[in-house]
C-alpha cells in the first residue's frame, strides 16, 4: 500500500527539487505496465485525500506533489530508488572528476613554476595558460550561457548556445537507427520509442539538464584553480622563485606594462603599481635575454611577478567561475519553478485525481443481444477537470465520421476533453488530407485551442499519420496539447466499445516515437 504523507500546505507542495522531478518519472515509468482501472482507482483516492487535506487542485505542481508522496514507495520495499541511486552516481562521479582537477591543476602549475636556479619561471606561459586563456573561457562562457537570446544570437559563436541537447538528440537517432536496421519486430519499435522519450525529456527538462550540467563544469573549473592556486602559494611560501619574461617578438617593456595594467584594473584599487602588479622598472628588469641568462637581474624584480600571477588566478579564474556556480543554481531553481506539468502523462494523473467515481455497469442491449461489462459509464455527477483550453478543432477519420452522428460524436468528445460541445469544430479527416497535411489550416488557429484527432484504434498508425502530428507541433508551438482518441469497434448498438489494451499499446508506443510530451493517446468510449 502507497505510503500516505503528512499534511502539506498548497504553498510549500509547489516547491520541487531535481529529485522529485526524477522521482516523478520514475513513477511514471513504474505505472506504465499498471493496469488502468486499478491506477484510476489509487489516483481518485489519492485526489480525495489530498482535497480533504486542503491541497488546491487548480495546481498541478502542488497536487502532482501531493500525488508523488503517496506514491513513493518505501524504502523497506527497495534498497535505494532509482532516482535517488542516479543522483548518487551523478554526484560521486562528480566528486572524483573534482579531485581529479584539483589535482590536474596542482600539477600544471607546478610544472609551469618549476624552477632550477638557471632559468627561471616563464611568466608569459604561465600568464597565457592561467589567465588569458581563463578570461577568453569566461567571456564565451558570458556569451553562451548568460547573455540575453536575442544578444547572444548576434554573437557568431551563437550557435553554440544550444550546443548540448542537438548534440545529444543527435546521438540518440543515430543510435536508435542503426538499431532499426539491425532489429526486428517489437524491439526495434522499443528503441524507437526509448529515443523518443529521450527527444520528450529534453522538450521537458532539456532547461533545467543545461543548468544543472553547466554548474557542474563551474565545480570541475573551481576544483582546477583552486589546486593551481594551492600549489602557487605554497611554491612561492617555501621556495625561491625567480619570474621573468622572454620572447622572440619585438614587444617593448612599455607594451608588455600596458597590458599588465589592463589585467590588473580590478585590484589597482587595494594593491597599486610595484604590489598588486610588477612596474615598468621591473618589467624590465625582468626581461630574459637567453644569451645573458640572470646574473645580472636584480631578485627583486624577478619575484614581482607572483602577486600579479596570483591575483589574476583568482580573479579572472577562481572567482568568475564561482559566480557563474551561484548564477547556475539560481538558473536551475527557476528552471524548477517553471516546470507546469501540463504535458500529457502529468495531465493523465491529473485527470484520474480530479474525476468522481465511475460507475461500472452492465449494459444490455436489444440489437443482436450485445451485452458489454466493464465498460465506464459517465455519470451526470461526474466532475470534470479543469481544462487549460476553452475551445478544440477535431479532426475526426472517416469510418467514425461516417458511424456517428455529428451531435453524438461531439457531446461524448466534449465529455472527454471537458470543452463545452459549441466550442468543438469538428472536421472529417479523410486519407488526402492525412497525405497532404499541408490542407489542414493550423497557422490560423486560435492560441488557446487544442488539436484533436480522432482514429480506429484497430487501424495502426500509419507514416503519414506521424507526419501529420510533426507537422501539427511544428506549427502549432511546443506547448499546446495534442490528444488522440481513440475509437473501439463499434457494438451492434451503434455505441463505440473501449479499445483493447493491445491496440493502445500499439497507438501508444507509435505516438511516443515523435518524443512530444505533450501528446496524448485516450479510449473514446461511451
Amino acid at each position: 500500500m502507497a505510503a500516505q504523507p503528512e499534511t502539506k500546505s498548497s504553498t510549500r507542495l509547489e516547491k520541487w527539487s531535481l529529485s522529485d522531478v526524477l522521482a516523478f518519472e520514475v513513477a511514471i515509468a513504474r505505472d506504465a505496465d499498471q493496469p488502468w482501472d486499478q491506477l484510476e482507482k489509487r489516483d481518485r483516492e489519492i485526489g480525495e485525500k489530498a482535497a480533504k487535506n486542503g491541497v488546491n487542485g487548480s495546481s498541478n505542481r502542488a497536487l502532482l506533489r501531493y500525488w508523488l508522496d503517496c506514491v513513493k514507495k518505501p524504502s523497506a520495499e527497495e534498497d535505494i530508488p532509482p532516482h535517488e541511486l542516479f543522483l548518487e552516481a551523478y554526484h560521486l562521479a562528480t566528486k572524483l572528476i573534482t579531485i581529479v582537477a584539483i589535482i590536474l591543476g596542482g600539477s600544471v602549475a607546478l610544472e609551469f613554476l618549476r624552477y632550477q636556479g638557471v632559468e627561471p619561471v616563464n611568466v608569459s606561459a604561465f600568464f597565457g595558460l592561467f589567465i588569458l586563456l581563463q578570461i577568453f573561457f569566461g567571456l564565451t562562457t558570458f556569451g553562451l550561457f548568460l547573455l540575453p537570446t536575442s544578444n547572444a544570437k548576434q554573437l557568431k559563436f551563437s550557435a553554440g548556445f544550444q550546443l548540448l541537447r542537438p548534440l545529444l538528440l543527435g546521438t540518440a537517432k543515430m543510435l536508435a537507427n542503426f538499431s532499426a536496421r539491425s532489429l526486428s519486430g517489437a524491439k526495434r519499435q522499443s528503441v524507437l520509442s526509448l529515443a523518443g522519450s529521450i527527444r520528450s525529456s529534453f522538450s521537458l527538462y532539456g532547461l533545467l539538464l543545461r543548468w544543472k550540467l553547466f554548474g557542474s563544469l563551474q565545480v570541475i573549473a573551481i576544483a582546477f584553480n583552486v589546486g593551481a592556486l594551492a600549489v602557487m602559494l605554497m611554491v612561492v611560501s617555501f621556495s625561491d622563485r625567480a619570474f621573468g619574461w622572454q620572447t622572440t617578438l619585438d614587444v617593448s617593456a612599455e607594451s608588455i606594462h600596458l597590458l599588465i595594467q589592463l589585467v590588473a584594473l580590478p585590484w589597482t584599487w587595494l594593491w597599486s603599481e610595484g604590489v598588486g602588479y610588477p612596474s615598468l622598472v621591473d618589467i624590465e628588469g625582468s626581461r630574459i635575454v637567453l644569451k645573458e641568462g640572470i646574473r645580472g637581474l636584480s631578485s627583486s624584480h624577478l619575484v614581482s611577478w607572483w602577486p600579479f600571477l596570483t591575483l589574476g588566478l583568482v580573479v579572472y579564474g577562481l572567482l568568475p567561475r564561482l559566480l557563474f556556480l551561484i548564477w547556475a543554481r539560481l538558473k536551475q531553481n527557476k528552471a524548477l519553478a517553471m516546470l507546469d506539468f501540463r504535458h500529457a502523462s502529468a495531465q493523465r494523473i491529473v485527470e484520474r485525481m480530479k474525476f468522481d467515481p465511475i460507475k461500472f455497469e452492465t449494459q444490455s442491449h436489444d440489437e443482436g443481444g450485445v451485452e458489454r461489462k466493464g465498460a465506464p459509464a459517465r455519470t451526470s455527477d461526474e466532475t470534470s477537470p479543469v481544462s487549460p483550453s476553452s475551445s478544440a478543432s477535431v479532426f475526426i477519420s472517416e469510418t467514425i465520421w461516417q458511424h456517428k452522428e455529428k451531435d453524438e460524436l461531439k457531446t461524448l468528445i466534449s465529455s472527454i476533453l471537458n470543452i463545452p460541445d459549441e466550442q468543438l469544430k469538428l472536421d472529417q479527416l479523410t486519407l488526402d488530407r492525412i497525405a497532404e497535411p499541408d490542407r489542414i489550416d493550423i497557422e490560423n488557429t486560435p492560441e488557446e485551442t487544442t488539436f484533436c484527432f480522432v482514429f480506429e484504434s484497430w487501424m495502426p498508425p500509419l507514416e503519414e499519420t506521424k507526419q501529420l502530428l510533426r507537422k501539427v507541433r511544428k506549427e502549432s508551438g511546443s506547448t499546446k496539447m495534442i490528444r488522440i482518441l481513440l475509437a473501439g469497434k463499434p457494438a451492434a448498438n451503434g455505441a463505440f466499445q473501449n479499445p483493447s489494451s493491445s491496440d493502445l499499446d500499439i497507438w501508444s508506443l507509435t505516438i511516443s516515437q515523435l518524443g512530444d510530451p505533450y501528446c496524448q493517446v485516450d479510449p473514446l468510449s461511451e
